[in-house]
């Protein structure tokens, strides 16, 4: 298809030309072909930037360089890598286009896959700048003749290491279904020239998994857990970020992969930023599930999903900046074995793993625009299990005094029952000496009130938490056989 058929003069007189359901009418006076060449034109595209992630826009702009006078109009077209991109729009609004266009024809179109399969595979751009009057592109470096938004696939890097080279590729091989092929051409009065120079845009998807991407990662902070069936170890899932952009989180799903012989997974609870999300109330959705299954039955562990918005505006996210880390959930884990001494304590690992889930295994990814973009899955965390005393040292948790193995306002009133009212004593003393001052009084009752209920520096507590062992299970100097014996405390 090329555009300079549309228009051309004998000595001056006007020539009227059907194309398709227009008339193009061309000019009354003679217009000289420039002494241009192909030397004096060239097709280039632009890229925001070079280097993107999963889940990524891309923002193309072709444009035109531009050393001649005489330019009404040109046509091209640009395909891509379907397994790696989707071209979600291309349009002129907003470019040098829509500053020297007058009503002639603008076919910039999404071109289909004929048949159908892959869905866009690219777009053209036949442009006719004016019927009725001789409209001329001005000098440039760049004119920019239209913008197209891509999306990187969030599967691009599926089973990719290092980074994925692709191009948005300059093309004569695109066309409207039924139609002829778009063909290279700028027209310059009346002539069809093909540019000398075509410079197609490259761009880099980033799948190294390693340093400069993202990644879920496991605290390292605390990594001891009695091995008891009692004591509870809290495992912070975190999101780093090491590209050069912030990240937009929406959502984000992964596995964690436990020996089921030695650890289990009883809570899981949204990180300390993700809590923060929605004003305070957190993710819209959030699914914690333990004793997941894997797909071959012999895996176990915990999967975790989790959408920040549901609705609209569809404007929360949670933002990771550079090389930032944010906290997302917490998982609470119990040792599912008795480790007394002498035994010697062992070693369990937790891992994040894409094997997990019925009745299809759920992969580990982040959300970000609405894509779906694999981090990092590499990092572990080793527990230690240690073995307990064999119930010589006594174990109980401070403040809670009525035995149910937490603590709330509900230990306060049995100190003040106890106390003043002759009712149930505590059996395990320093279980209710919720202060840790040594004996039982009204300062402990009150300690628990002001922890439990008045606002304060220590996460919405005017008293900091009560001293060890709190909040879980533990010993401590001043429990003894005879003030807290065996089975007077639900820890064993």
């Amino acid at each position: 298809m090329k555009l300079s058929s549309f228009c051309r003069l004998k000595m001056g007189l006007p020539v009227r030309i059907a194309v398709g359901a227009f008339f193009l009418h061309c000019s009354t006076a003679t217009l000289l072909v420039a002494q241009a060449g192909p030397q004096d034109f060239d097709f280039e595209m632009r890229t925001d930037k070079t280097e993107y992630s999963p889940g990524e826009t891309v923002i193309a702009t072709t444009g035109l360089g531009v050393r001649a006078d005489g330019v009404q109009g040109w046509s091209y077209g640009v395909a891509h890598d379907t397994d790696l991109l989707n071209l979600e729009e291309v349009t002129t609004d907003g470019t040098d286009t829509d500053t020297v266009f007058s009503g002639g024809f603008n076919g910039t179109t999404l071109i289909m896959e004929d048949p159908p399969g892959n869905g866009v595979i690219g777009f053209i751009q036949p442009i006719i700048l004016s019927f009725k009057k001789v409209v001329l592109v001005p000098q440039s470096e760049f004119f920019s003749m239209a913008a197209a938004t891509y999306t990187v696939n969030g599967d691009a890097c599926a089973g990719a290491t290092g980074n994925i080279p692709t191009v948005l590729e300059f093309t004569e091989e695109l066309g409207v279904s039924g139609g002829p092929r778009v063909e290279f051409n700028v027209t310059v009065a009346g002539v069809s020239l093909v540019p000398a120079n075509i410079t197609s845009g490259d761009v880099t998807i980033q799948c190294d998994a390693g340093p400069g991407g993202n990644a879920f990662e496991f605290d390292q902070d605390d990594n001891d857990l009695l091995a008891d069936q009692m004591d509870t170890l809290d495992v912070d899932i975190l999101l780093s970020n090491g590209t050069a952009d912030g990240v937009e989180v929406q959502g984000w799903q992964y596995g964690v992969l436990l020996d089921p012989d030695e650890v289990e997974a009883i809570e899981g609870r949204p990180g300390v930023d993700s809590a923060a999300l929605n004003g305070g109330q957190g993710p819209d959705f959030t699914s914690y599930e333990f004793a997941a299954p894997g797909g071959n039955g012999t895996l176990q562990g915990v999967t975790v999903g989790v959408v920040v918005e549901l609705s609209g505006p569809g404007t929360e996210v949670l933002l990771v900046g550079v090389n930032e880390t944010k906290h997302l959930d917490t998982i609470v884990l119990r040792s599912a074995v008795d480790i007394v001494d002498p035994e010697p304590g062992r070693t369990t690992q937790a891992s994040f793993t894409n094997e997990l889930g019925t009745p299809e295994p759920i992969d580990s990814i982040i959300v970000v625009a609405g894509r779906g973009v694999e981090p990092d899955i590499t990092d572990t965390k080793g527990i230690n299990l240690l073995p307990t005393g064999g119930g010589d040292d006594p174990r109980f948790i401070r403040g809670d005094a009525n035995n149910d193995a937490r603590l709330n306002i509900s230990d306060g009133i049995w100190i003040i029952n106890m106390l003043f009212y002759g009712r149930e004593e505590t059996e395990c003393e320093p279980a209710a000496d919720a202060n840790g001052e040594g004996g039982i009084n009204i300062s402990d009752s009150m300690y628990i009130f002001n922890y439990q209920l008045q606002l304060g520096a220590s996460s919405g507590n005017l008293n900091p938490p009560p001293p060890e062992p709190f909040p879980n299970c533990g010993t401590a100097d001043d429990a003894t056989p005879e003030n807290c014996p065996d089975g007077s405390t639900t820890c064993g």
